[in-house]
């Protein structure tokens, strides 16, 4: 199981996270955009911490990535060099994308489907 360690933006408390902890959400900016979370809830504070912020862009780019991988592998397990080139690419462009997101949601208010605040300034962790 893949860990991480990230710290709470509230009470600066390390955690440890995990795919168990980690949960998705779909939230909406101001013009209704669909932004795609992914976050956990500290566990002393109870604080909502993003640590991953997507897009229809980014998850178009993030799909190609995964489909490279399960088809671009041989049977013995390594990958063809055209394919890594073509991976290594598509990893950089998606990194690129999502720091662009982060740079342009960074203290946005993100709301629920309901159009009620989810989110009232957008700190990544």
């Amino acid at each position: 199981m893949l860990k991480a360690e990230t710290v709470c933006r509230e009470c600066n408390k390390t955690n440890e996270v995990f795919e168990g902890i980690l949960k998705n959400v779909t939230a909406y900016d101001k013009d209704g955009i669909e932004i795609y979370l992914l976050c956990y809830t500290c566990p002393l504070c109870g604080t909502l911490n993003v640590v991953q912020i997507d897009n229809a862009i980014t998850n178009r780019t993030l799909a190609e990535c995964k489909r490279i991988l399960r088809y671009g592998m041989r049977e013995n397990g390594t990958a063809k060099n055209s394919m890594k080139k073509k991976y290594n690419k598509l990893c950089k462009k998606l990194s690129a994308q999502r720091q662009l997101l982060n740079k342009s949601y960074s203290g946005a208010e993100l709301f629920d489907s309901a159009g009620e605040t989810f989110i009232k300034s957008l700190t990544l962790s």
